[in-house]
Formats: C-alpha cells, structure tokens, sequence
C-alpha cells in the first residue's frame, strides 16, 4: 500500500471512529458518498452513534418542529402520489 493511500485510509477510519462518537456525518469533498449514503452505509453496518452531536442542541424547538412537519408532509404527499407497487411492476417491468 503506497503511503499515500495508507494515509486515506487513516484518515477515512478516523472519519469513522469520529462520526461514532459525535453522531455527527461530515462529507468532505473527496468522499464517495454524501452524508445521507454514509448514514445508511453505516446504520446498516450496525454502526450506532454513542452520543448526540451538541450542535443539535443550539437548534430552536420551534425550527425543528416546523422542519420536521414538513419533511413528513413531503412524504406523505409524494408517497400518495405514487402508484402502489403491484401498479408500478404491471407498467413498468411485468413479465412477458
């Protein structure tokens, strides 16, 4: 392993062991994936965070509460939207 891949690799486990114990994902520009793939990536690892980030907490209630009643109006109206999944194979790839 050349040194240089040798010190990405370090720096990526250290990524990891951080996120860990903050909570907190951080996408650098270099990363393959976004912060939204790293939480799945790692929650379906069995990766669990040990505590919370502190930033969550300098958040207004208020902020948060509006935030999430829309992102869950969001989906509920795209999810209405959708065709049920037996529709979407008949239109889409139904057997021959």
């Amino acid at each position: 392993m050349s040194s240089e891949l040798f010190h990405a690799a370090h720096r990526h486990s250290a990524q990891h062991r951080e996120r860990r114990l903050k909570g907190r994902l951080v996408s650098v520009a270099e990363d393959l994936f976004k912060e939204h793939n790293w939480l799945a990536v790692l929650l379906g690892q069995g990766v669990q965070p040990r505590g919370h980030d502190p930033l969550a907490d300098s958040l207004p209630v208020d902020y948060l509460r509006r935030y999430l009643h829309h992102t869950r109006d969001v989906v509920a109206t795209t999810a209405r939207l959708m065709p049920s999944h037996d529709d979407f194979i008949q239109r889409n790839c139904r057997a021959p």
